[in-house]
């Protein structure tokens, strides 16, 4: 996921040089059938789930798939041993159900599936998919930043954040538990937050220009601290909180929480700050003659790389002419 990021961040750097206008961003989209169609083409000899094969009674097909999976034979220990594996966690499954879920009766179950949907929940609470997917706007608006300069910084920050994520994969087991990462990655991100909200005091009101540099770095140091203590701790730690018979209706409820947060958040919040931005604009309209801004006939915005929806989230004193960057 992270390295998508990364590379959606350069397509788009790179597409914003293309001459004409709506390629500048059709292009991007498009490319993304360049990974689908291998995906779908995939699904054609992709092997059944031998856990579903079990569990519908074709242990035979499931023995066979196991032995494909591991290059082996299906009468071979190996291959058994695990088959035995798959089939005693189906039958620990099978004596939990969804209801079971809500009950502490057994095993405290419920306290383990709230653990496992609040840890998804603040996973999106962290802001960080509204500063991912709004960052070279948020450098562009907030920072002050030129329109090349803040695609580049997005592109950067969306690659440090990719490489960051190697640092759990290759200290969590060996080096730190799961508890110190999560602690790490919040107190990280909320003094992140903490000091950006003094630097954009600084920049904003009092246009000191390092304040607008330190802020830059604090929204890098804070995509870093989340790619090391949650960007793929929060999913494995639903898995192994939540007890194995209730796994499943468990992990599909705590994702559930976590995409709906998620929509919450980059669509009805985002959608929001817009919305007001929109209409502190048109509230002091009649100051529009501060603003550098030609007559809308004079503008051509096709030979411009920003629309006039770019405007909507400026400060009211820092609107910029819209021109090629």
């Amino acid at each position: 996921m992270s390295a998508g990021y990364a590379l959606s961040y350069w397509l788009t750097f790179a597409c914003a040089y293309l001459d004409n206008r709506d390629a500048t961003w059709r292009v991007p989209i498009a490319l993304q059938i360049i990974f689908a169609l291998p995906a779908i083409a995939m699904l054609f000899v992709l092997p059944e789930s031998p856990r579903w094969l079990i569990l519908t009674g074709r242990e035979k097909e499931a023995l066979a798939t196991i032995a494909v999976l591991n290059d082996d034979d299906p009468d071979s220990f190996e291959v058994k041993e695990e088959f035995l594996q798959i089939k005693d966690a189906i039958l620990v499954m099978a004596h939990g159900s969804s209801a079971s879920m809500f009950s502490n009766r057994d095993r405290r179950g419920f306290h383990r599936v709230v653990l496992a949907y609040m840890i998804q929940v603040f996973q999106q609470g962290t802001g960080i998919n509204l500063v991912l997917q709004y960052l070279s706007w948020i450098f562009f608006t907030r920072m002050g930043f030129s329109g090349w300069l803040s695609r580049l910084l997005a592109s950067c920050s969306a690659t440090t954040y990719f490489l960051a994520s190697f640092v759990t994969v290759v200290g969590i087991d060996r080096f730190w538990g799961r508890r110190s990462l999560l602690m790490f990655g919040a107190s990280g991100m909320s003094g992140c937050m903490i000091l950006i909200t003094i630097t954009q005091y600084l920049w904003q009101i009092h246009e000191i220009n390092a304040g607008r540099v330190a802020s830059t770095v604090f929204l890098f140091a804070f995509s870093i601290f989340f790619a090391i203590g949650w960007q793929g701790m929060a999913w494995l730690y639903q898995v192994e909180i939540v007890p194995l018979r209730i796994r499943g209706p468990a992990n599909a409820l705590s994702t559930k929480g976590n995409w709906i947060f998620n929509f919450m958040y980059v669509g009805h919040i985002s959608g929001l700050h817009t919305l007001t931005s929109s209409q502190n604009c048109l509230h002091h309209s009649h100051r529009v003659h501060e603003y550098r801004i030609p007559h809308v006939d004079h503008l051509r915005m096709h030979q411009y790389r920003y629309r006039p929806s770019h405007l909507l989230l400026l400060p009211r004193d820092r609107v910029p002419y819209i021109g090629r960057s």
